[in-house]
Parts: C-alpha cells; sequence; structure tokens
C-alpha cells in the first residue's frame, strides 16, 4: 500500500493511500482492515457508511464492498 500524504490540523487528522497492484480488485473493507490492523471490519465498516473512510474521485455512495483498483486514491480520516 503505497502512502501519499498525512495531512494533521486541529479538527481531523488524514492519511491518503494509493492502491498498488498487488491489491486490485480487493473490497474497499478488506483493503482498509489491512492498513487498520487493530480497527475490527464493523469499525471499517461504520468509517465507510459516514465518509470517513472514500475513495477519491468515485461518484456515488460508497460500500464497505466497493472494489478498489489500480491507482486509485483511499482517503482515510479520523476526527
Amino acid at each position: 500500500m503505497s502512502l501519499i500524504d498525512k495531512t494533521y490540523r486541529d479538527d481531523v487528522f488524514e492519511i491518503r493511500h494509493m492502491v498498488d497492484e498487488e491489491h486490485d480488485g480487493l473490497r474497499l473493507d478488506q483493503f482498509i482492515a489491512i492498513y487498520l490492523e487493530s480497527f475490527s471490519r464493523e469499525i471499517i465498516k461504520k468509517k465507510i457508511k459516514e465518509k470517513e473512510i472514500v475513495i477519491t474521485g468515485r461518484p456515488g455512495t460508497q460500500k464497505p464492498s466497493s472494489v478498489v483498483h489500480h491507482r486509485e486514491v483511499v482517503v482515510i480520516k479520523f476526527y
């Protein structure tokens, strides 16, 4: 998983990751579980539903079952 950027602000910590070729085709919740090993899948699913985890540039509502593709950027926000 390629780390692109970390941003620290008073109200949010934001991390951007680019999907590597080896992770192409994974579900969004499975992809995030690789990075957030200490988080349960239920917490990850909740963060996706609350739009704290998003695939940039993808229209519509994203779900835990959304498939990630090579070179897409996934943003994780911590409030």
